[in-house]
């Protein structure tokens, strides 16, 4: 398909080859080529699940998605697209309870379809992909889950990367450490989970039982501000931690989305916009720094200074 030539004059080197999204297949391959031309200079790779059944998809829209008829064609010219620009290819495997054998089959329909740099998984399934690769694909942990859960040996052994997320966002030293023992490091800043869900293995109920529960103790704009993570928030990360290449990869929550989300969530991330630039357009651009859909309703009683205030506080407490 060709190489698209980047047209953005303003750059900030620490993203450079840093940032990773998930692929809708609702978006035109034509706002893709829009995408690319934006910001190719800052995308390391794109994320995508698995065409082979709606068991490989966390999501009701993206089953939806991946269940129309031309989906597998449509992905493979969007990978494509992506892989002719440089860009890296993920796989994620990060649904609970997929049978072992439909695994298997999977992983050489995979191989078939479109060769990939890399696959993000659960730890139920590292062993199974491990053996199909011979040890020699580029593994990833979606290891999202608890409250600073302990990394056991394992995961050292058998992953070159691993996903941090939730409270590790504000925390500069433990991210370190994990680095120093051998671990890749891919930051997910905007998924906006409770930082006390102790995973997604429950499904939406748990989540929404933790949300609940949390009201008794925080109020809406408490969590938000917790959960979430401006961009500035990156930045401050970023001089913390004095080496932005401790952070091999920025990973965006934004499947499924829109253009328009992955547009303004690039933008806003890659060249730390102020978030009132999106909130004055529209109240829903909450929604680009925190992902949680429990607190959508609330977002029309935000206020943006007070929820600013918090998140400063947040950073001056752990110093």
């Amino acid at each position: 398909m060709g190489k698209i030539r980047n047209n953005r004059e303003k750059v900030n080197e620490n993203y450079n080859k840093k940032i990773s999204f998930g692929l809708s297949l609702n978006i035109k391959i034509e706002d893709y080529y829009k995408i690319i031309s934006k910001y190719s200079k800052y995308l390391s790779s794109v994320y995508f699940s698995l065409p082979f059944g709606e068991e490989f998809h966390t999501r009701n829209k993206v089953k939806e998605e991946y269940s129309q008829d031309n989906a597998k064609e449509k992905l493979l010219n969007i990978l494509n697209l992506f892989k002719d620009n440089g860009i890296k290819l993920e796989a994620v495997i990060n649904q609970y309870h997929i049978d072992i054998n439909k695994l298997k089959k999977s992983l050489v329909e995979l191989d078939r379809f479109v060769n990939v740099d890399s696959i993000c998984c659960l730890d139920e399934y590292v062993d199974v992909i491990n053996r199909h690769y011979e040890g020699k694909m580029y593994l990833i942990s979606s290891f999202n889950n608890g409250s600073f859960k302990k990394i056991n040996d394992d995961t050292y052994e058998k992953y070159n990367m691993i996903v941090l997320g939730k409270e590790y966002m504000r925390e500069p030293e433990k991210i370190k450490k994990i680095q120093n023992n051998g671990l890749d490091i891919k930051l997910l800043v905007n998924n906006g989970c409770a930082f006390n869900c102790k995973s997604c293995r429950e499904g939406y109920r748990e989540c929404v039982r933790t949300f609940e529960k949390n009201l008794e103790n925080f109020t809406p704009e408490e969590l938000y501000a917790i959960q979430s993570f401006f961009p500035w928030e990156l930045e401050e990360l970023f001089h913390e931690l004095k080496d932005s290449n401790i952070v091999k990869e920025i990973k965006l929550s934004s499947r499924p989305s829109t253009y328009e989300y992955i547009d303004n969530c690039l933008e806003s991330y890659i060249y730390n916009v102020s978030p009132r630039k999106y909130i004055d357009k529209n109240i829903n651009n909450y929604h680009l720094w925190g992902r949680q859909a429990n607190l959508i309703q609330f977002f029309q009683y935000f206020d943006l200074k007070r929820i600013e205030k918090m998140k400063r506080n947040l950073w001056e407490r752990r110093k």
